[in-house]
């Protein structure tokens, strides 16, 4: 499968790898085993610097009305740092931010994998219960 699933519970992170080309049904698939892992509240990184093509407006559609049905079931998802270098999955990326955004999910679009942990980090230390 070109979509690599990894769960780090002490981080509460998951980090999906996409290599070569990936379906609308994988990903699909990936975010309800992500609900089902209940880990659907975990930042996720996505690294799709090896990922072929991207996809349309339409999918990405599909797969924000997918994560709204299924926050209305779990709650809301964690945040989403999406990681792509060519100019065309960058785009794509920004498009699911944009689409994201209306369900408040906190998506993040990034050309490296360590400024994408740094964002996700800088989000749970934002979060974390200050101390006295």
């Amino acid at each position: 499968m070109p979509l690599t699933y990894e769960r780090d519970d002490r981080c509460r992170r998951i980090t999906l790898t996409a290599v070569g080309t990936v379906t609308l049904e994988e990903s699909m698939t990936t975010l309800e085993r992500k609900a089902q892992d209940d880990a659907w509240d975990y930042a996720t990184v996505y690294d799709g610097r090896d990922r072929d093509g991207s996809f349309d407006a339409t999918e990405i559609v599909h797969l924000v009305s997918r994560i709204v049905v299924l926050s209305k079931q779990y709650g809301p998802a964690g945040p989403l740092a999406i990681v792509r270098v060519e100019e065309a999955g960058l785009g794509t990326g920004r498009m699911f931010e944009i689409f994201s955004s209306e369900s408040g999910r906190l998506v993040g679009v990034f050309r490296t994998v360590p400024d994408a942990e740094r964002w996700l980090d800088g989000l749970a230390d934002a979060s974390a219960p200050q101390k006295a």
